[in-house]
């Protein structure tokens, strides 16, 4: 496996993640003792590091 294949695994990971997050954070606005803030601040994360490793994978493919 290629450092751009690894990234890119990461990248689908990663999304998968915060389609989930979001999905969690959908479900939990039903409900009004909720666990919103630590979702978002989990999705956030999840947000800097996909634009973070999409970032380096850009830079790596214009090195190639």
């Amino acid at each position: 496996m290629t450092l751009l294949e690894t990234i890119q695994y990461f990248l689908t990971e990663t999304a998968a993640d915060m389609d989930g997050l979001s999905w969690e954070i959908r479900e939990e606005t039903n409900f009004a003792n909720n666990n919103i803030e630590h979702l978002t601040e989990c999705y956030d994360f999840e947000k800097e590091l996909y634009d973070n490793l999409k970032q380096i994978k850009s830079i790596i493919g214009e090195l190639k």
